[in-house]
């Protein structure tokens, strides 16, 4: 290897074959030329006194390296065959038909070759197969709770329809102030699992659709704007302020699914809305870095609860602080969480079937998520901040 790795840098650019061509041509001729110096420098006689031998010489010379060049072109086949197969399987998978009863190294190297290509094909086959049974088994999973919606929204809008005539007394009076209040938090109590049970469907269905996406070129101030207009009723009763942060007038494009951004955007600003306490403010903005998009929703006042964030995202500290993950939440992960950490889960679902991946951030009294996308190729954009109007 030594012999080899040192010929490659005096002659580094040329090809296997070609090095092998070279050392046997010098390897033939310097000896040659050598030899026939030392004979006319001792003989005497003058170099035009000997041409008839010196050219019978170098004709001579030159058959035996050309014969030679050519048996040992021929006899490095093996190593080119096996290198061509390799290259082959790599770039196209074609699987190659190389000969396997030959016993010396090259042989043996050709068999080695045939083998490992025949067992990685068969490998990778079953490999496919067996991830395309899991994800199909996976989206069939999703499919089959997100079908469930109206059969468990039913029952449970029935609870809390009931739960508010029975808190109003509609029909008549309850007999006891204490059952009024019972009343109210089966009411409470309903909604709340309502919205959990909601989050659970919308991450089964957005899982369930797989990469049924349809992504095309969109004003991230557009979907922005939109996501505010869908959370103002919410920010409203909840009494907490959702502003843009930015400059007017700034504009990214990216190249995105427009149903699964917005829905993402707008679960993101929800999530932070309903975890804030009254006068707080949530921040909404946009800026391009390093050749992507990433849309920012943060807010103040409260920090991140280890249980509110899925597994995927804790894997990366010990202690609340910054997270991230661009893979999209295994059935596993919505396990033991909390209704936020559910809703995360549906955004880093959301984030990826937008082309996009979520982070998780903050420090003490902060909380900030991220989806991050690709910029649109060749359009221009601003490096300043987007401005949404709430």
């Amino acid at each position: 290897m030594a012999i080899y790795l040192f010929l490659d840098r005096i002659f580094h650019g040329t090809s296997y074959l070609a090095k092998i061509l070279i050392i046997s041509f010098i390897g033939v001729h310097v000896p040659m030329i050598g030899a026939v110096i030392y004979i006319l420098a001792s003989s005497g006689t003058g170099i035009l006194d000997q041409i008839e031998v010196l050219l019978a010489l170098l004709v001579a010379t030159l058959l035996g390296t050309g014969a030679t060049l050519v048996a040992i072109y021929g006899l490095l086949s093996p190593v080119r065959r096996a290198a061509h197969a390799l290259n082959a399987y790599l770039e196209k998978r074609e699987v190659p038909a190389l000969p396997v009863d030959l016993t010396d190294d090259a042989g043996v190297l050709l068999s080695n070759v045939q083998e490992s290509v025949t067992r990685l094909d068969a490998a990778l086959d079953a490999a496919n197969a067996r991830r395309e049974e899991t994800e199909r088994a996976y989206r069939e999973k999703f499919e089959a709770l997100s079908s469930m919606s109206h059969e468990i929204r039913t029952p449970l809008n029935h609870i809390i329809g009931f739960a508010e005539m029975m808190s109003n007394e509609v029909m008549g009076p309850l007999g006891g102030e204490r059952y009024k209040d019972y009343a109210s938090g089966i009411g409470r109590s309903g909604t709340e699992l309502l919205e959990t049970l909601q989050t659970v469907l919308d991450m089964s269905a957005a899982e369930a659709t797989g990469d049924v996406t349809h992504h095309e070129t969109i004003s991230v101030q557009d979907v922005l704007r939109q996501a505010i207009g869908l959370t103002h009723f919410l920010s409203q009763d909840r009494g907490v302020a959702v502003i843009g942060d930015g400059h007017p007038g700034a504009t990214l494009h990216v190249v995105s699914d427009p149903r699964a951004l917005k829905q993402g955007l707008v679960h993101m600003i929800r999530s932070m809305v309903e975890t804030a306490e009254a006068g707080a403010v949530v921040k909404v903005g946009s800026i391009s870095r390093d050749g992507r998009c990433a849309v920012t929703v943060r807010s103040s006042g409260a920090s991140w609860q280890a249980d509110d964030l899925p597994r995927e995202y804790r894997a990366s500290a010990d202690a609340v602080g910054n997270f991230s993950s661009a893979n999209a939440p295994t059935g596993d992960a919505i396990r033991n969480l909390s209704p936020v950490g559910l809703r995360l889960s549906l955004i880093g679902s959301l984030a990826r079937l937008a082309d996009g991946t979520l982070a998780i951030g903050g420090a003490d009294g902060t909380r900030e998520l991220t989806i991050t996308l690709p910029i649109q190729q060749g359009a221009e954009v601003s490096q300043q901040i987007d401005s949404a109007a709430a």
